[in-house]
């Protein structure tokens, strides 16, 4: 749909998990695609690489590893904002749809700009870090910072081997404690080695600085957005 001006009016930004990117939005493919519950609505949807991500701008894309500049999930919908305006002209959008920490960027786009949408889709997110979840992110930034191989020029495999605890103390919050307990522990370890491994692929400078940005989600969100805009909520 197009105004007179020719500019997109039914525009649904989606915003993409923490291992994801713009192309994540094929998962969404049942909802979106045809027979799907959104198909009817002709929505216009885009799907953007955030900030700080691969295929985006990041300390790993930038070479400026540690010295990459920290952000927020605040610069993260900016950043989205700015590409809407530069490249599509679009300063107002039908929606913005969220899943996993791309949620926090619904939340906070709404939060702080209520005019420029008429809803958003949160999908297994939350408006604020859990206070388990800070504090795992507190434990993984010293066991990143206090390597010193993290501030040499040259990768060392110490970094990697890093990376492989971190991603075994992700793993122990990503199910609910009952989905765990239905788990053999032979299964736990397969799980979890898939885990791990997939998680080899993120770089650790751009890990650390995205740690950064969740621990500065803003807990104030979420009593906002309840009173001020229709939203549907999805827990995976």
């Amino acid at each position: 749909m197009y105004d007179d001006d020719g500019n997109i009016i039914n525009a649904v930004i989606y915003c993409h998990r923490f291992n994801g990117n713009y192309a994540s939005i094929d998962n969404f493919y049942s909802a979106i695609g045809p027979n799907g519950i959104f198909y009817d609505y002709n929505f216009f949807f885009i799907s953007i690489t955030s900030l700080g991500f691969p295929d985006s701008c990041c300390p790993s894309t930038t070479n400026l590893k540690y010295d990459f500049p920290k952000y927020t999930i605040l610069d993260r919908v900016n950043f989205k904002r700015k590409f809407l305006a530069e490249k599509f002209n679009i300063s107002k959008v039908m929606g913005v749809s969220g899943d996993g920490v791309g949620g926090y960027e619904a939340y906070a786009w709404a939060c702080e700009y209520p005019d420029e949408m008429e809803f958003i889709i949160v999908v297994g997110s939350s408006f604020k870090t859990n206070s388990y979840r800070y504090i795992a992110s507190r434990v993984m930034e010293a066991m990143i910072e206090s390597s010193d191989a993290y501030y040499d020029e040259l990768y060392s495999e110490s970094l990697s081997r890093i990376m492989v605890s971190i991603n075994r103390l992700i793993y122990s919050q990503y199910f609910s404690k009952r989905t765990l307990q239905n788990f053999s522990r032979d299964e736990i370890d397969v799980l979890m080695d898939d885990f791990v491994d997939n998680g080899l692929f993120v770089d650790i400078y751009d890990f650390l600085i995205f740690v950064y940005c969740k621990q500065c989600c803003d807990e104030n969100w979420g009593a906002y957005i309840h009173s001020s805009h229709v939203f549907l909520q999805i827990y995976a």
